[in-house]
């Protein structure tokens, strides 16, 4: 799944879902057409139009694909994602409700440089600031999480790359975090409220905050989750991983996901799991 993050919309699958014009309630239509450097897009409400090319295809189909292109020498998010639960398309996380301006502006959300790379960076491997990508790797390669592999490639050892099997259990969960959804570590900015239904997003906050993590301290991401792709683990897989800590004699039972990793719709088409594994409030047990 890793290696699917990101994909050059030429060749990704993804371009076969924007099939059809695309409409919401103010007039505003999008309309798609294959080229050979991807897909054009054309926002139009009524005589004034605005066209653009989406070079890129982000997300791997697990939730969404969302497109990034450029404009006026700029890039942009797409206003338009695909969702996987509803097999349709809508308006992409974090784009405003209201309808735009202009058609121009409803191509999507200019992004700055250091956004950008931030995007490309966590999608790709060999990113570098600016907007030079002319080294970079599409999707989440080997050398992303374990460094330079020249060395590794002409003498294979496990001396030669950055090895992550043996990190303490917060610094694990850090590594997988740089992509994985950590808020900011500045002063400046305000701590994470874990009432916000949009929190659960942040997997590697909400594992640190459980118990099993701050009582058990060895729970980490690469517990249940194969960073290599590896098949999908079952609902009894998990609960093995659950039984390591929680034996028999804890009065373990089957059914533990159900009740303590509950999973969330916090907005529309998008449904996460709450990894803070916990005994729920009241309020969220219905």
């Amino acid at each position: 799944m890793h290696e699917r993050a990101l994909r050059p919309a030429k060749i990704s699958h993804a371009i076969a879902l924007f099939d059809r014009p695309v409409r919401d309630g103010t007039g505003l239509e999008f309309t798609y057409s294959i080229t050979p450097n991807g897909v054009s897009v054309a926002a139009q409400r009524g005589s004034s139009v605005a066209t653009a090319a989406l070079e890129w295809i982000f997300g791997a189909g697990t939730l969404a694909f969302t497109p990034v292109g450029r404009h006026n020498g700029k890039y942009f998010e797409h206003r338009v994602s695909w969702y996987s639960a509803s097999q349709r398309p809508g308006m992409t996380l974090g784009h405003p409700a209201e309808s735009p301006s202009s058609p121009d502006k409803a191509l999507g959300q200019v992004q700055s440089e250091e956004t950008i790379f931030r995007c490309f960076n966590c999608h790709a491997t060999g990113a570098k600031p600016g907007l030079d990508l002319s080294d970079m790797q599409p999707g989440v390669q080997c050398e992303r999480c374990h460094g330079p592999a020249s060395e590794h490639v002409s003498q294979p050892s496990t001396r030669n790359i950055l090895k992550l099997t043996g990190l303490p259990a917060k610094d694990s969960i850090h590594k997988c975090a740089e992509c994985h959804r950590m808020p900011s570590e500045s002063a400046q900015a305000p701590p994470p409220e874990f009432s916000d239904p949009l929190s659960i997003r942040f997997a590697p906050l909400g594992l640190m905050a459980s118990k099993c993590f701050k009582v058990g301290g060895a729970i980490k991401c690469v517990t249940c989750h194969d960073p290599h792709g590896g098949p999908r683990p079952t609902q009894t897989d998990f609960e093995n991983k659950c039984r390591g800590c929680h034996t028999p004699a804890s009065h373990f039972q089957s059914g533990c996901l159900n009740c303590h990793m509950r999973k969330f719709t916090p907005v529309p088409d998008l449904t996460f799991t709450d990894h803070r594994i916990r005994v729920y409030p009241a309020v969220l047990k219905n």
